[in-house]
């Protein structure tokens, strides 16, 4: 669904690095709303779920903007997955990916592992 996304996104606007705008193309946020909202409904058919289009939006953030850090390993996926969902389609290119990302200390580990994880 990721690909879906962001191939009719580069479909419809463009590559991101050409929208004068950084979270919508400038001048067309009523055509990005209504687009989210029409994939929001196709996933939710998909998926057999409801999916807003904030959370459409959302996954579209995850794609386009840049994490210096992660606190989370649950945010950590959504940025991967979106990141090379994005890049897949060409809707990024390399240039947009971080040469950094620090995602939170010790992920979810239990806390004896990070106890000895700590002690090394």
């Amino acid at each position: 669904m990721r690909r879906l996304l962001y191939a009719c996104l580069l479909s419809e606007f463009g590559p991101h690095r050409d929208w004068s705008g950084s979270r919508y193309p400038r001048d067309r946020r009523t055509e990005f709303h209504a687009l989210l909202t029409k994939l929001a409904g196709v996933f939710s058919t998909l998926t057999g779920k409801t999916i807003t289009r904030d959370a459409v939006e959302q996954q579209v953030d995850w794609g386009i903007t840049v994490q210096k850090e992660i606190k989370s390993n649950g945010h950590a996926r959504a940025f991967i997955m979106n990141k090379a969902a994005a890049l897949d389609v060409g809707f990024i290119t390399t240039a947009d990916l971080p040469a950094f990302m620090s995602v939170g200390k010790h992920g979810s580990l239990s806390a004896q592992r990070k106890k000895i994880l700590d002690q090394l």
